[in-house]
Protein backbone atom coordinates (compact mmCIF):
# COMPACT_ATOMS: atom_id res chain seq x y z
CA UNK A 1 0.00 0.00 0.00
CA UNK A 2 2.30 2.96 -1.20
CA UNK A 3 1.66 6.05 1.23
CA UNK A 4 3.13 8.62 -1.60
CA UNK A 5 3.17 9.25 -5.27
CA UNK A 6 6.55 8.64 -7.51
CA UNK A 7 8.23 5.73 -8.57
CA UNK A 8 8.49 2.56 -6.25
CA UNK A 9 10.35 -0.14 -6.71
CA UNK A 10 10.19 -3.40 -4.63
CA UNK A 11 13.20 -4.62 -4.05
CA UNK A 12 14.05 -8.75 -5.25
CA UNK A 13 12.55 -11.05 -3.48
CA UNK A 14 14.91 -14.13 -2.91
CA UNK A 15 13.83 -18.11 -1.60
CA UNK A 16 16.78 -20.94 -0.38
CA UNK A 17 15.45 -25.01 -0.82
CA UNK A 18 17.06 -28.47 -0.72
CA UNK A 19 16.31 -29.79 -3.49
CA UNK A 20 17.27 -33.86 -4.39
CA UNK A 21 19.72 -34.32 -7.02
CA UNK A 22 21.35 -37.39 -8.77
CA UNK A 23 24.41 -36.66 -6.88
CA UNK A 24 22.58 -36.42 -3.59
CA UNK A 25 20.91 -32.95 -1.73
CA UNK A 26 22.07 -29.46 -2.33
CA UNK A 27 20.99 -26.14 -1.39
CA UNK A 28 19.65 -23.50 -4.32
CA UNK A 29 18.35 -19.98 -3.99
CA UNK A 30 16.63 -18.56 -5.76
CA UNK A 31 15.92 -14.57 -6.19
CA UNK A 32 13.40 -13.03 -8.50
CA UNK A 33 14.01 -9.16 -10.61
CA UNK A 34 13.36 -5.51 -8.82
CA UNK A 35 9.78 -4.19 -9.77
CA UNK A 36 9.19 -0.82 -10.50
CA UNK A 37 5.86 0.56 -10.17
CA UNK A 38 4.69 4.21 -11.70
CA UNK A 39 2.23 5.54 -8.37
CA UNK A 40 0.09 8.24 -9.81
CA UNK A 41 -1.21 10.81 -7.67
CA UNK A 42 -4.95 11.13 -5.60
CA UNK A 43 -6.90 12.54 -9.08
CA UNK A 44 -7.52 16.22 -8.59
CA UNK A 45 -11.36 15.32 -9.18
CA UNK A 46 -11.62 13.17 -5.93
CA UNK A 47 -13.77 15.84 -3.44
CA UNK A 48 -13.50 12.98 -0.41
CA UNK A 49 -12.69 13.54 3.02
CA UNK A 50 -10.78 10.74 3.19
CA UNK A 51 -8.47 8.92 0.51
CA UNK A 52 -10.07 5.02 -0.05
CA UNK A 53 -8.75 3.36 -3.46
CA UNK A 54 -10.68 0.25 -3.71
CA UNK A 55 -12.72 -1.63 -6.57
CA UNK A 56 -15.33 -1.84 -4.39
CA UNK A 57 -17.00 -1.04 -1.47
CA UNK A 58 -20.42 -2.60 0.18
CA UNK A 59 -22.36 -0.22 3.00
CA UNK A 60 -25.17 -2.80 5.56
CA UNK A 61 -26.66 -1.55 8.28
CA UNK A 62 -29.76 -3.22 10.54
CA UNK A 63 -31.54 -1.98 13.78
CA UNK A 64 -32.62 -4.16 15.84
CA UNK A 65 -34.64 -4.06 19.34
CA UNK A 66 -34.94 -5.76 22.57
CA UNK A 67 -38.95 -6.18 22.47
CA UNK A 68 -41.73 -5.60 19.83
CA UNK A 69 -42.95 -2.26 20.76
CA UNK A 70 -40.37 0.03 21.61
CA UNK A 71 -40.63 2.93 23.93
CA UNK A 72 -39.21 6.52 24.43
CA UNK A 73 -36.01 5.90 26.83
CA UNK A 74 -35.44 2.16 25.36
CA UNK A 75 -32.17 1.14 23.74
CA UNK A 76 -31.94 -0.35 20.25
CA UNK A 77 -28.97 -1.19 18.83
CA UNK A 78 -27.78 0.30 15.23
CA UNK A 79 -25.27 -1.91 13.48
CA UNK A 80 -23.30 -0.75 10.94
CA UNK A 81 -21.03 -2.74 8.49
CA UNK A 82 -18.61 -1.60 5.50
CA UNK A 83 -16.40 -3.59 3.22
CA UNK A 84 -13.53 -2.42 0.62
CA UNK A 85 -12.07 -4.45 -1.76
CA UNK A 86 -8.29 -4.00 -1.85
CA UNK A 87 -8.19 -1.97 1.19
CA UNK A 88 -7.05 -2.52 4.71
CA UNK A 89 -9.93 -1.80 7.42
CA UNK A 90 -8.20 1.35 8.76
CA UNK A 91 -8.47 2.96 5.32
CA UNK A 92 -12.32 2.68 5.35
CA UNK A 93 -12.96 6.76 6.70
CA UNK A 94 -14.27 6.68 10.20
CA UNK A 95 -17.96 7.78 10.42
CA UNK A 96 -19.43 11.13 12.41
CA UNK A 97 -22.65 10.51 14.92
CA UNK A 98 -24.27 13.51 16.27
CA UNK A 99 -27.80 12.97 18.40
CA UNK A 100 -30.90 15.02 17.84
CA UNK A 101 -33.81 15.96 19.48
CA UNK A 102 -35.59 12.74 18.59
CA UNK A 103 -32.19 10.20 19.51
CA UNK A 104 -29.48 10.01 21.02
CA UNK A 105 -26.37 7.92 19.94
CA UNK A 106 -23.77 6.64 21.73
CA UNK A 107 -21.26 4.70 19.26
CA UNK A 108 -18.64 2.11 20.46
CA UNK A 109 -15.11 1.69 18.87
CA UNK A 110 -15.20 0.03 15.29
CA UNK A 111 -13.85 -3.65 14.76
CA UNK A 112 -11.35 -3.83 12.27
CA UNK A 113 -11.29 -7.65 10.28
CA UNK A 114 -8.97 -8.45 7.03
CA UNK A 115 -9.75 -11.27 4.55
CA UNK A 116 -7.09 -12.18 2.59
CA UNK A 117 -7.99 -14.15 -0.71
CA UNK A 118 -6.42 -15.26 -4.22
CA UNK A 119 -8.16 -11.55 -5.31
CA UNK A 120 -6.18 -9.74 -2.64
CA UNK A 121 -7.35 -8.40 0.66
CA UNK A 122 -10.91 -6.96 1.54
CA UNK A 123 -10.92 -4.78 4.71
CA UNK A 124 -14.04 -4.76 7.00
CA UNK A 125 -15.51 -2.69 9.69
CA UNK A 126 -18.12 -2.99 11.97
CA UNK A 127 -19.81 -0.37 14.00
CA UNK A 128 -22.51 -0.79 16.72
CA UNK A 129 -23.93 2.46 18.13
CA UNK A 130 -26.52 2.07 21.09
CA UNK A 131 -29.59 4.27 19.98
CA UNK A 132 -32.26 5.65 22.38
CA UNK A 133 -34.60 7.41 21.43
CA UNK A 134 -36.28 10.77 23.40
CA UNK A 135 -39.43 11.20 20.99
CA UNK A 136 -42.19 8.96 20.25
CA UNK A 137 -43.34 8.30 16.43
CA UNK A 138 -41.19 6.93 13.51
CA UNK A 139 -37.37 6.61 14.56
CA UNK A 140 -35.24 7.62 11.19
CA UNK A 141 -31.64 7.31 11.52
CA UNK A 142 -29.57 8.97 9.10
CA UNK A 143 -28.51 7.29 5.85
CA UNK A 144 -24.54 6.04 5.78
CA UNK A 145 -22.68 7.48 2.63
CA UNK A 146 -18.58 5.94 2.01
CA UNK A 147 -16.95 7.66 -0.68
CA UNK A 148 -14.13 6.14 -2.88
CA UNK A 149 -12.03 6.29 -5.35
CA UNK A 150 -13.34 2.88 -7.83
CA UNK A 151 -9.90 1.65 -8.71
CA UNK A 152 -11.56 -0.47 -11.94
CA UNK A 153 -13.44 1.97 -13.31
CA UNK A 154 -11.06 5.04 -12.32
CA UNK A 155 -13.96 7.26 -11.02
CA UNK A 156 -15.59 8.88 -7.73
CA UNK A 157 -17.83 6.63 -6.26
CA UNK A 158 -20.12 6.09 -3.61
CA UNK A 159 -21.52 3.20 -1.28
CA UNK A 160 -24.91 4.24 0.49
CA UNK A 161 -27.48 2.51 3.21
CA UNK A 162 -30.55 3.73 4.35
CA UNK A 163 -32.02 1.95 7.87
CA UNK A 164 -35.79 1.23 7.97
CA UNK A 165 -37.45 3.48 10.54
CA UNK A 166 -38.99 2.26 13.97
CA UNK A 167 -42.27 3.33 15.79
CA UNK A 168 -41.60 4.51 18.92
CA UNK A 169 -44.18 4.58 21.37
CA UNK A 170 -44.98 6.99 23.88
CA UNK A 171 -43.93 6.56 27.88
CA UNK A 172 -46.83 4.74 29.97
CA UNK A 173 -48.98 7.91 31.00
CA UNK A 174 -48.18 8.68 34.42
CA UNK A 175 -51.65 11.29 34.86
CA UNK A 176 -52.58 12.21 38.50
CA UNK A 177 -56.46 12.71 37.20
CA UNK A 178 -57.78 9.36 39.61
CA UNK A 179 -55.52 11.12 42.64
CA UNK A 180 -56.84 14.90 42.08
CA UNK A 181 -60.38 13.31 41.51
CA UNK A 182 -60.64 11.15 45.35
CA UNK A 183 -59.16 14.36 46.93
CA UNK A 184 -61.87 16.30 45.51
CA UNK A 185 -63.83 13.41 46.34
CA UNK A 186 -62.63 13.65 49.77
CA UNK A 187 -62.93 17.15 50.04
CA UNK A 188 -66.68 17.04 49.38
CA UNK A 189 -67.82 14.44 51.64
CA UNK A 190 -69.50 15.47 54.90
CA UNK A 191 -67.63 15.31 58.45
CA UNK A 192 -68.94 12.56 60.34
CA UNK A 193 -71.69 12.72 62.88
CA UNK A 194 -69.92 13.74 66.35
CA UNK A 195 -70.52 10.94 69.32
CA UNK A 196 -71.43 13.70 71.91
CA UNK A 197 -73.44 17.09 71.65
CA UNK A 198 -70.96 20.11 71.85
CA UNK A 199 -72.02 23.17 73.91
CA UNK A 200 -71.38 26.73 71.37
CA UNK A 201 -68.95 29.19 72.94
CA UNK A 202 -70.01 32.44 74.07
CA UNK A 203 -67.87 35.17 73.51
CA UNK A 204 -69.50 37.46 75.75
CA UNK A 205 -68.05 38.52 79.15
CA UNK A 206 -69.41 36.88 82.59
CA UNK A 207 -71.33 38.90 84.99
CA UNK A 208 -69.06 39.35 87.82
CA UNK A 209 -70.55 37.29 91.11
CA UNK A 210 -71.06 39.69 94.04
CA UNK A 211 -69.44 38.72 97.52
CA UNK A 212 -70.96 37.89 100.89
CA UNK A 213 -70.98 41.09 102.44
CA UNK A 214 -71.71 43.22 99.01
CA UNK A 215 -75.33 41.65 99.34
CA UNK A 216 -76.06 41.94 103.01
CA UNK A 217 -74.74 45.93 102.19
CA UNK A 218 -77.52 45.64 99.45
CA UNK A 219 -80.21 43.93 101.45
CA UNK A 220 -79.64 46.93 104.41
CA UNK A 221 -80.34 49.83 102.13
CA UNK A 222 -83.15 47.81 100.77
CA UNK A 223 -84.70 47.61 104.35
CA UNK A 224 -84.11 51.18 105.14
CA UNK A 225 -85.74 52.72 102.16
CA UNK A 226 -89.30 50.67 103.15
CA UNK A 227 -89.38 52.48 106.61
Amino acid sequence: FPQRSGLLTIPPQSIQAMINTSTGRRMIKVQSEPLNLQVTPIPASYTGEAWLPSSKVTVSTSLDKENDAPRVGDTLIWTININAEGALPEQIPTLDFNSTRNYKLYPQSPKFDNQKTANGVTGSQSITVEVVPTEEGTLTLPDINITYWDTEKRAISTASASTKGIQIAPLPSTSSKPNDAAQKQTATEPLPAQTRSVAPISLAKKAVERTAPEEQTALEGQSTQQN
